[in-house]
């Protein structure tokens, strides 16, 4: 009787096996089907590059700069640099969410500001309207990328020196940083501000001539 109940049993498997066998002679010879193509990734911009700034940029930036740095008080000269390990991580997720913040910024086709708002400070003297601050970043979006990722270089400079432990470095990196910032808003943001001639006679003529070199 066990052996009345196994046949059918070992006649089911030999079967499958037969189709296993059949099927994987049967993939040998089929030929390939092509996969379908992947849709191309269309980029959903939310943020204008004023809310990037305000809420992403800045506060990062701010953050590392505030790291590092002296204080001259009234009670003496203070030191500031990140001194635990947890002081360090922090400074370095500051700083990979400013590079990261770069990239944002120059994707081509964001807004200046958000339709019907206005930039910032707009109304002060040399600062562009927002109306006029879209024509010229559209007309030189290329510059302004390229301030933008200056930017994020930098960032990754500071990364070495993060890495490094080296406040010293950070400290120089902080000031190649600002002094990139400072370019394209001098461009971008208040290109008619007028700035106080120096006893050299540096006049803002030459400020903006500066600033679209670097």
């Amino acid at each position: 009787m066990r052996i009345t109940k196994l046949a059918p049993l070992f006649v089911t498997a030999s079967a499958a096996l037969g189709c296993i066998a059949c099927q994987n002679e049967s993939m040998e010879h089929a030929v390939p089907v092509a996969a379908p193509p992947f849709p191309e990734q269309q980029f959903h911009m939310v943020a204008s590059v004023q809310e990037l700034m305000h809420d992403m940029v800045d506060p990062a930036a701010d953050a590392v700069w505030d790291t590092v740095g002296t204080t001259i008080t009234a009670k003496g000269i203070e030191d500031r640099q990140p001194i635990t390990e947890a002081e360090w991580r922090e400074v370095k997720g500051h700083t990979v969410s400013l590079i990261e913040a770069t990239n944002l910024l120059a994707m081509q086709g964001r807004r200046l500001v958000p339709a019907g708002s206005q930039v910032l400070d707009e109304g002060n003297e040399g600062v562009l309207t927002a109306e006029a601050g879209q024509k010229l970043l559209d007309a030189q979006h290329e510059t302004f990328a390229k301030l933008a990722y200056a930017l994020g270089d930098a960032g990754q400079h500071m990364l070495v020196a993060i890495e490094a432990k080296d406040p010293k470095t950070m400290l120089e990196v902080g000031t190649e940083m600002d002094g990139i910032c400072e370019s394209c808003h001098t461009i971008f943001w208040y290109p008619n501000q007028v700035y106080p001639s120096s006893k050299n006679g540096f006049t803002t003529l030459d400020a903006q001539q500066s600033a679209k070199k670097n």
